[in-house]
């Protein structure tokens, strides 16, 4: 998020000055040069993390759960569990997937994690949905099946599973476009923009994949081609120019998550073996991010 007294400067200073001065401004990020902003993580007394929004678009968030952070966090426990076998980790790994089975809202058959906080950057009212929290506590989940005699982990992941059925309007994730492309929304409300986040899709596509290639699920094979067949679809409206994305369809510039996309189109074409995502890869992987990005900034800014 670009700071303030930045966009104040747009109306003041010519372009090749503002650019310099964004670029001193990542400079001080990247050193932590004029940095004393903590972590902003924080771990309840189970190892479960909250996430310090601090301020968001001037509204104050503060401390809040976020199912992403919290899958992540299993990812990582998961991954040093795997190397250590140690107890402490696994201790750690069940708590994390136990707040995602108390924190999944069942609705009969499906199950919808909720944020219960405004997401004032897309005009969001809390409580809102997430397909991408969907899709990676659904991976969290079988990270705690594969560890744990307890068949409630894959019974959650199942019914997180089915809420990619469930269309945005009716309080679930999915924009069904038509019969055969069905778009999952990382930013899903019935109140607010629109944006279609490109990664949130992606990675929720990832997490029905593998619940696919765990289970042998028909459904989810199912999900994740009507998936696909959208993503083929839209993905050329995220090409920016020379080589950049865009983060949505809304026009927002990817930044840091230009390189999570390259590295997105490459993890589809080999589960696919998809044209069009090696075609992306290929055109997106060499731009130079952190080259261009103060210019792409400066921009952003005067267009704002």
């Amino acid at each position: 998020m670009v700071p303030k007294y930045l966009k104040k400067f747009a109306k003041i200073f010519p372009s090749p000055l503002l650019i310099f001065l964004v670029k001193i401004y990542f400079y001080s990020k990247k050193t932590g040069l004029f940095s004393w902003k903590k972590n902003n993580r924080i771990f309840d007394d189970k190892g479960v993390p909250y996430v310090n929004y601090e301020y968001v678009e001037g509204i104050y968030i503060g401390n809040q759960r976020n199912p992403v952070s919290i899958s992540q966090e299993a990812f990582t426990i998961y991954e040093k569990f795997e190397k250590t076998k140690d107890e402490k980790s696994k201790k750690l790994l069940i708590n994390n997937a136990d707040w995602l089975v108390e924190n999944s809202n069942n609705h009969n058959d499906y199950a919808i994690l909720e944020y219960n906080f405004p997401w004032p950057v897309y005009d969001l009212e809390k409580p809102w949905r997430s397909a991408m929290a969907q899709g990676q506590a659904i991976q969290a989940l079988i990270k705690a099946d594969k560890i744990s005699a307890n068949k409630k982990y894959l019974e959650t992941a199942l019914s997180l599973l089915n809420s990619f059925y469930i269309e945005v309007k009716k309080g679930g994730v999915t924009y069904k476009d038509s019969e055969n492309e069905w778009w999952y929304e990382e930013y899903a409300s019935n109140k607010g923009k629109i944006p279609r986040v490109l990664n949130g899709m992606i990675f929720a596509l990832l997490g029905i994949n593998d619940f696919y290639k765990y289970t042998n699920n028909n459904n989810a094979k199912f999900l994740f081609e009507q998936g696909i067949r959208s993503l083929k679809k839209n993905l050329p409206k995220y090409d920016y120019e020379n080589g950049y994305s865009f983060y949505d369809l809304l026009g927002r510039p990817s930044r840091k998550y230009h390189a999570v996309h390259v590295e997105l189109m490459k993890k589809l074409f080999e589960i696919t073996d998809e044209k069009i995502f090696r075609i992306y890869y290929e055109k997106w992987k060499d731009y130079d991010y952190f080259q261009n990005l103060p210019g792409l900034i400066v921009k952003e800014i005067k267009n704002s």
